[in-house]
C-alpha cells in the first residue's frame, strides 16, 4: 500500500485511510486499567477492536513501515476535567495516537471512520494528555481548536408568494467538527430520520412540504440540501401588515443561564462560527414597512453581526449574520459578559421584519 509514498505523512494517511474503511470501533474495557490494547494481530483477524486496539494497530502497522509513533492516553469528554499536573489521578479514558514529525505533530482519532487525516475533533482538542515515549510517560498539550475551522455556512432563499406562503432553497457547507456532528448523526439515517434531525436538531421552522438531499460521499465540506415549501411564512399579522423572522432557524441557540456569580468556567462544546445570508424575494403588491437596524456585538470570546439591505426595485431583502463564538472556555470573571453577549444577539435575533400588503 505504501510502496509509492512520497515520506512519513503519507504513508500514514494512506494506512489510516485503510483502518477507518476496514476496522470498526467496538467498546471494550478490559486489561490493567482498562488500557491494556489488544494484539494488532487481533483487530487484523477480527477488523474491530476498541480504542486502545485500534490506536495500537496502526501503530503497529506504522512500525512496520519505519514511521514513529506515539500512543497518547487522554480524557475523551465534551467536557473534560482538568488535568493537575501536581495531583496524580486517573484523569484518562481514551487512548489516540500521535505521529511526530520535523516541523509539527501528527494527531489522529483512530476509532473515527470519518474524521479526516491529522483532525482529532472536539472529544480530545484542548487538552493535557499523557504521551508514552520509549522514556516514559509525557504530559503533552492536544492541537487547539480554531472557530473557523469549524464552520456552518448557510444560504436560503425564500420566494413569498402573494398569500404570505413561501417556497424555499436552503444550501448548507459544513466543515470541521460541525461536518463530523452531521456524519455521525445524519448522514447514515432513513429518508424520514434525516428530516426529523434537520428540524429537530438545527431548529427549524417546521414546512408543509419537504425534500432533502446531501453529499453522496463523506466529503470535507458536506453539504447538505432543502427545498421546502410553506403555507405559511411569516409569524403573525397586523392588518396588512406581515412580520416575517429575518432567518428561518436560530443562529445562537447555546444555553446560558444566569447566575449572579459564576465560579467555574464555562464551556462550549467547539469554538465555531456561523455564516448565514437568508434572501427574502417578495411578489408585486408587497412594500417594506420596517425592517431592524444592522447590529453589532463585538467581546474578546465572541462576536455577532447582521447586516439587512433592502433593493426595492426587486423586493428583495438580504440579511447577512455572521456569529464567532472564539474560545471554548470562557472564564468566570467574564461570564456575566457572555450573558450580555447573549441576550444581545437574541434581542436581534427577535426583531420582525414588516412588509406592507396592498
Amino acid at each position: 500500500m505504501v510502496k509509492t509514498a512520497n515520506g512519513s505523512k503519507e504513508k500514514a494517511a494512506i494506512l489510516y485511510n485503510y483502518m477507518q474503511h476496514n476496522m470498526r470501533y467496538v467498546s471494550i474495557q478490559l486489561g490493567i486499567g482498562g488500557l491494556r490494547p489488544f494484539p494488532a494481530s487481533f483487530v487484523d483477524d477480527k477488523k474491530y477492536g476498541d480504542c486502545k486496539a485500534l490506536s495500537n494497530y496502526l501503530k503497529s502497522a506504522l512500525d512496520a513501515v519505519d514511521v514513529k509513533s506515539n500512543l497518547v492516553i487522554i480524557q475523551g469528554s465534551t467536557m473534560p476535567r482538568n488535568v493537575h499536573e501536581d495531583f496524580s489521578a486517573n484523569y484518562f479514558n481514551h487512548v489516540i495516537l500521535n505521529i511526530p514529525q520535523q516541523k509539527d505533530t501528527i494527531w489522529l482519532e483512530c476509532t473515527s471512520t470519518t474524521l479526516p487525516f491529522g483532525e482529532l475533533g472536539d472529544w480530545t482538542e484542548n487538552r493535557k494528555a499523557m504521551m508514552i515515549t520509549d522514556e516514559g510517560g509525557v504530559l503533552v498539550n492536544t492541537p487547539v481548536s480554531n472557530y473557523k475551522n469549524n464552520t456552518e455556512s448557510i444560504h436560503t432563499v425564500i420566494a413569498v408568494n402573494e398569500d404570505g406562503g413561501a417556497k424555499v432553497k436552503t444550501s448548507g457547507t459544513l466543515y470541521g467538527d460541525s461536518r463530523n456532528d452531521v456524519l455521525m448523526y445524519y448522514h447514515d439515517l432513513a429518508e424520514d430520520d434525516k428530516k426529523k434531525y434537520f428540524l429537530t436538531n438545527m431548529e427549524w421552522k417546521h414546512p408543509d412540504v419537504f425534500e432533502i438531499s446531501n453529499s453522496k460521499q463523506k466529503n470535507n465540506p458536506y453539504r447538505v440540501e432543502a427545498v421546502m415549501a410553506y403555507e405559511k411564512i411569516y409569524s403573525f399579522n397586523a392588518g396588512n401588515k406581515l412580520f416575517f423572522e429575518a432567518r428561518l432557524y436560530p443562529v445562537f441557540d447555546e444555553e446560558v443561564p444566569e447566575y449572579e456569580k459564576r465560579v467555574r468556567d464555562y464551556y462550549f462544546t467547539r469554538p465555531y462560527q456561523v455564516l448565514d445570508t437568508t434572501v427574502y424575494i417578495f411578489p408585486a403588491g408587497f412594500s417594506l414597512e420596517a425592517r431592524p437596524g444592522n447590529k453589532s456585538v463585538q467581546f474578546p470570546f465572541a462576536q455577532y453581526t447582521c447586516n439587512y439591505s433592502w433593493d426595492a426595485a426587486t423586493r428583495t431583502l438580504t440579511t447577512i449574520a455572521i456569529l464567532q463564538i472564539k474560545d471554548r472556555v470562557i472564564k468566570a470573571a467574564d461570564y456575566s459578559k457572555l450573558v450580555d453577549f447573549k441576550k444581545q444577539v437574541l434581542a436581534d435575533m427577535n426583531e420582525k421584519i414588516v412588509m406592507k400588503k396592498d
